[in-house]
């Protein structure tokens, strides 16, 4: 009787840790899907502005073209990295998680979650030089004075976002070190253990 309460235990247990690694996967998942998303609609974007563009007969043109396009370009290849990395996550992660040997969904979860920092700081690059991008376009099809007024409306603007874009990340960011979390693996976990806060690896 006692056996058999204790299997119980064990098998609830780790259907729970199961359900929370979909969760995790699911949210990871999620979050690569939204970014690709975006940095593909932002490729379209400056390849829409490369046939656009239209250099003015000043002294400077070339110069804010030449600026415009290696910026423009800068923010393309950004594109491109985000667009693949997340295509790879998407795809490899759940499948690993789905078909691969023990332990597999706790090391995709945890693939994942490392990957998404480099893809953020990807996303971070590709979002300044398309900013910078299309000031300097401002600057190559615009007249001087239209320029001037786009310019200081985008920085205006630009104070906005990282404003808002600060107080929402300081709002929900989090240290994971603070976090008490159970060691990732796919072993039973003895009820005792898991009572304390420990798993079967920090028992040994």
């Amino acid at each position: 009787m006692f056996r058999a309460e204790q299997q119980r235990l064990y098998h609830e247990t780790n259907v729970e840790l199961v359900e929370l690694r979909h969760l995790e996967i699911t949210y990871y998942f999620n979050v690569n899907s939204a970014i690709g998303t975006q940095a593909a609609l932002i490729a379209g974007f400056i390849y829409g502005l490369f046939t656009q563009t239209i250099p003015r007969d000043y002294i400077y043109a070339d110069y804010f073209l030449s600026a415009y396009y290696i910026t423009s370009t800068i923010s393309l290849f950004a594109c491109i990295h985000i667009v693949m990395n997340t295509m790879i996550v998407q795809i490899l992660g759940p499948g690993l998680a789905l078909h691969g040997p023990a332990g597999s969904m706790a090391l995709a979860a945890e693939t994942m979650r490392e990957e998404m920092r480099q893809v953020i700081t990807s996303f971070i690059i590709m979002i300044i030089f398309f900013a910078l991008a299309t000031v300097i376009c401002f600057w190559v099809v615009m007249d001087v004075y239209s320029a001037i007024a786009g310019t200081v409306c985008f920085f205006i603007a630009a104070r906005q976002w990282i404003f808002y874009g600060k107080r929402i990340y300081w709002r929900l960011y989090f240290d994971r070190s603070q976090v008490e979390m159970f060691e990732a693996n796919d072993d039973p976990i003895d009820p005792d253990l898991l009572a304390k806060g420990k798993t079967n690896t920090d028992s040994g």
